[in-house]
């Protein structure tokens, strides 16, 4: 099970010889160690684009419904199942595996294999729907994803056509970058969703320079441990992307 910020600044505070704390904010050097790590939290997540951002978003397709809201559960008024562990942000990405977006249409969570369904960019689909004449069907045949903004509000949303007249349940891939961090206790509960130990040892480096002890060993093997730790977890993410033949990556 993956830490918590909580339980993330309590074992560095037991490595730098500070009490434990029931909170973030407990006390200043509580709450300067939650910086360091929401700090390492967003420098380790821009390094690379982490397989574990991955997630599957599902949606109950309802006869008759034919525009579906990604970035809400149905429990808030959106689309996607409660069930899912976790809704899209209108920046998330899709997931392409040999050019391929990864989304399927099935009959029912019982079913093994999906139905075929066209992927095509928001224009090309607005110019398919206006022009076939057949504008209902059992299943989709086209489907589009499309980012749509009301004031200060942004949302994603699949599209599908034709009108559905029967109830499938469509699965779509899409890469969702986290919930960063704050120092403010608000995400205390909140679990780390990309490698730890880069993390860990990022904050490590960081509190060691604030004591004064980026010179010497203590913080030469910070720094070091830390870039080592970068580099493997990377390494390891892209040897699963390789295996899944996502796209060939190039080791720089």
């Amino acid at each position: 099970m993956a830490s918590t910020q909580l339980q993330m600044t309590n074992r560095l505070l037991r490595r730098l010889r500070e009490d434990q704390v029931t909170g973030t904010t407990f006390s200043q050097t509580s709450q300067l160690v939650a910086e360091f790590l929401c700090d390492a939290y967003e420098f380790v997540n821009d390094a690379h684009m982490w397989v574990s951002l991955t997630h599957t978003v599902k949606v109950d397709i309802v006869p008759g419904t034919t525009s579906y809201d990604l970035t809400r559960f149905v429990s808030a008024g959106g689309n996607v199942r409660n069930s899912s562990t976790r809704v899209c942000l209108p920046e998330s990405e899709l997931v392409f595996i040999q050019n391929q977006p990864q989304l399927n249409v099935y009959a029912d969570d019982a079913a093994v294999y999906p139905y075929p369904i066209n992927f095509v960019e928001p224009g090309l689909f607005d110019d398919i729907a206006g022009s076939l004449r057949d504008n209902t069907a059992a299943d989709p045949w086209y489907c589009t994803i499309r980012r749509q903004t009301s004031g200060s509000t942004s949302r994603l949303f699949l599209q599908i056509y034709p009108i559905p007249t029967v109830a499938r349940v469509f699965e779509i891939d899409f890469i969702t970058y986290p919930t960063l961090w704050q120092s403010d206790g608000t995400t205390d509960a909140v679990e780390i969703l990309i490698p730890e130990r880069p993390v860990y040892l990022y904050a490590l480096m960081t509190a060691l320079n604030e004591r004064g002890e980026e010179i010497g060993e203590p913080g030469n093997i910070a720094e070091r441990n830390f870039t080592i730790a970068l580099g493997v977890a990377i390494e390891k993410d892209m040897n699963i992307e390789q295996r899944g033949d996502k796209y060939d990556w190039e080791r720089v």
